[in-house]
């Protein structure tokens, strides 16, 4: 199957002195950093754009300045006087920037000679088919990484993507760390055991603060990836009590574990007593009450 045509790019130059350019100072002395933000993601659009154009109709200057989060009477001002500067030019309702085009020149002309080449088979001979062979000598092999990968996303995927939102620390993406965890050979025994590892550490985390003492903070999910620590699982009290997701938790309210108690200072607040409005507030045992 041949690969699909690509007509823009994943990214442009950014120089380090355009904020110098005597027209791009023009433009952020006119609209200050608004200014120069929609110029840059403007670039950006263009840049992911087909051709590195775009129709400039109503609706994709609602949709555009809605992306770039300003106004779009502001964002329609701000286009005009890129015009009218010649940051970007307008033939026809179709919005280009030649000097970002004229960046690209090199790419796109790249792109046309390969087209060329392969439309005249001048990537099918046989020394290139051979290399081509040489590197496929294993169909097998990549039938069988294929269908790891598929099974990988229908089925052990979605138990890892239930630890990857439950994990309270840094994460790296949930591809780099779904590889970071393919990365042990017996991945497929670990999957069962991250989120009863993850939940008895959550658990014995909220125990150890309550009981003043130091908890550290919580590894990056690649470094408790790579650490194994779904092998570190604390004991838990049996008599530990979860706090109810729906239960709401006010300004220095906190929720006693070990005795299944919802408390503020030494109160015990009702589980269905609404959470306290501030710090200013008390619990006369019927109603939160300002002091």
């Amino acid at each position: 199957m041949a690969r699909p045509r690509k007509d823009n790019a994943e990214y442009f130059s950014h120089d380090a002195d355009m904020r110098n350019d005597v027209r791009i100072k023009a433009l952020r002395r006119k609209f200050r950093h608004n200014g120069y933000s929609v110029w840059n993601m403007l670039l950006e659009y263009l840049t992911d754009c087909d051709n590195f154009k775009f129709e400039y109709s109503e609706i994709n200057i609602e949709l555009i300045a809605s992306d770039f989060d300003v106004d779009v009477k502001e964002f329609e001002t701000i286009i005009n006087y890129l015009l009218k500067l010649d940051l970007i030019q307008k033939v026809d309702s179709i919005i280009s920037c030649s000097t970002l085009n004229k960046r690209f020149d090199p790419l796109v002309n790249k792109r046309d000679n390969n087209r060329k080449k392969y439309d005249n088979n001048e990537f099918r001979n046989p020394e290139l088919q051979n290399n081509v062979v040489s590197e496929s000598e294993k169909p097998q092999s990549k039938v069988k990484n294929s269908k790891v990968k598929k099974s990988i996303k229908e089925g052990e995927k979605k138990a890892f993507v239930i630890f990857y939102n439950e994990y309270p620390a840094y994460k790296n993406g949930i591809e780099k760390e779904l590889t970071a965890l393919l990365s042990h050979s017996d991945y497929k025994d670990a999957l069962p055991l991250l989120i009863p590892a993850l939940s008895a550490q959550i658990i014995n985390n909220d125990i150890q603060k309550n009981a003043g003492v130091f908890v550290p903070q919580w590894k990056s999910m690649t470094k408790w990836i790579s650490e194994r620590m779904w092998e570190n699982v604390p004991k838990v009290p049996k008599e530990y009590h979860m706090k109810p997701d729906a239960l709401e938790l006010g300004e220095n309210e906190e929720w006693d574990a070990l005795k299944g108690l919802r408390r503020c200072g030494r109160s015990v607040i009702p589980i269905d007593a609404p959470k306290r409005p501030s710090g200013k507030h008390a619990w006369n045992g019927k109603q939160w009450i300002v002091l």
